[in-house]
């Protein structure tokens, strides 16, 4: 079975697939014809991110961050379910 969930944003149902952090570097603005200034690219912080890793229906991986996804369903059931019940995964 699955864990299902529904894109906040969009709707789209994926298929979760697992989750991680990902490090983030906030950019820095770039004048027209420059390349990065390597002096500001060394001092950014990069900054942890959690995301979810899911696919779509014609099994594209996709990465969200790990508040845009909603999970619908597990196992063929509605998460509240699962946890009403408390034995499902004991």
């Amino acid at each position: 079975m699955a864990t299902i969930a529904v894109h906040r944003e969009s709707g789209v149902k994926y298929i979760v697939l697992g989750g991680g952090v990902r490090m983030f570097t906030p950019g820095h603005p770039i004048a027209v014809g420059t390349g990065r200034d390597p002096a500001a690219r060394e001092s950014a912080k990069a900054v942890p991110v959690t995301t979810t890793m899911v696919c779509d229906a014609e099994g594209a991986i996709v990465w969200f961050r790990s508040e845009e996804p909603l999970v619908v369903e597990v196992d063929g059931a509605p998460p509240a379910a699962i946890l009403r019940n408390g034995s499902a995964y004991r």
